[in-house]
């Protein structure tokens, strides 16, 4: 999975500022009929670099927004059937945690 990050939009989709990731996400215990048996829950964090974070600078007094997406691309097969059920789905959360550090000069 890819988190895409956009200031606008229109952009989000095919020119967004920022695309993080891959981030693995481990398949889901399945039953004998292939449907999920039970949730799986992790948790991840990921570093932006200085050219990454410029997408959160607002240099401005009204808010600015920020545009997430996520990108979901399944592994290879090998030829064998895959099958998604209407009730399968990833749910995302996102924190953001910012550290700054403040010289004195």
């Amino acid at each position: 999975m890819h988190l895409r990050l956009a200031d606008a939009l229109a952009r989000l989709y095919d020119r967004p500022n920022v695309i993080l990731g891959p981030i693995q996400l481990p398949a889901a215990a399945v039953d004998a009929a292939g449907r999920v048996s039970a949730a799986r829950h992790i948790e991840t964090s990921l570093e932006l670099n200085e050219e990454e974070l410029a997408l959160f600078k607002n240099t401005g007094m009204d808010l600015k927004p920020v545009f997430i997406a996520t990108e979901l691309s399944l592994d290879g097969s090998n030829g064998q059937e895959r099958q998604i059920f209407g009730e399968d789905y990833i749910k995302v959360q996102a924190l953001l945690t910012l550290k700054v550090l403040v010289s004195e000069e």
